[in-house]
């Protein structure tokens, strides 16, 4: 089983990458899995095994190719925003926008739409700013289709403006995105929270031990 999407590296430290995609990216494995072996398949065979293990795994893969295996750093239903990390990745994170958008003005979508991105290769699209949908949301002209999920809006600078999570169904030009400021919020706390606990564990681990 498996799902995708898109993401984008936003901050960096000395062991590897936080990256930035969808929250319903990061669950939507554990809803297949509920599905599944919940009451779609037969309950009859589930039961006569002894035990099940399930292996979750997110596997990231950049624009040159390199992969990992990254973990949930913090999720955010409501804003639609997930943070992962990845250790041995090398990739020169996005600068983020703190401000208003304008409406009107274009903005850039780096996305992989059903799957399309390869090594070296990402389209990049385009659309308006729309407006604000609501408190979390803010909407695009950007063309998007499943895999699209979780994938950077920028401006021409190359700034962080949003990430896509969702389109209106037949017709996809229509996006929406997480709204810049509550998701700085959302990068810059969960950011400080990881690294100071990842060093707080690392400090006991070397600790000289005690008898």
């Amino acid at each position: 089983m498996g799902s995708q999407g898109s993401g984008a590296v936003i901050a960096t430290n000395s062991i590897g990458v936080f990256i930035l995609t969808a929250e319903h990216v990061c669950r939507k494995m554990d809803k297949k899995i509920v599905q599944i072996f919940g009451n779609i398949l037969i309950p009859q065979k589930i039961r006569k095994k002894k035990k099940i293990r399930i292996k979750k795994k997110m596997h990231v893969h950049t624009f040159m190719g390199d992969k990992s295996i990254a973990d949930i750093v913090a999720m955010d239903e409501e804003l639609d925003a997930c943070i992962l990390f990845a250790k041995r990745l090398s990739v020169k994170p996005l600068k983020r926008y703190y401000g208003e958008l304008d409406v009107g003005e274009k903005y850039y979508n780096i996305a992989s739409p059903l799957g399309s991105a390869e090594t070296k290769f990402v389209p990049l699209l385009e659309g308006r700013f729309l407006g604000n949908y609501n408190r979390f949301t803010t909407s695009f002209s950007i063309p998007a289709a499943p895999g699209s999920s979780g994938s950077p809006i920028i401006d021409g600078r190359g700034r962080l403006v949003g990430v896509l999570h969702s389109v209106i169904r037949g017709f996809h030009h229509v996006t929406f995105a997480s709204d810049i400021t509550l998701l700085n919020r959302f990068i810059d706390d969960n950011i400080t929270d990881y690294y100071d606990s990842w060093h707080r564990n690392m400090l006991e681990l070397t600790r000289p031990k005690t008898n």
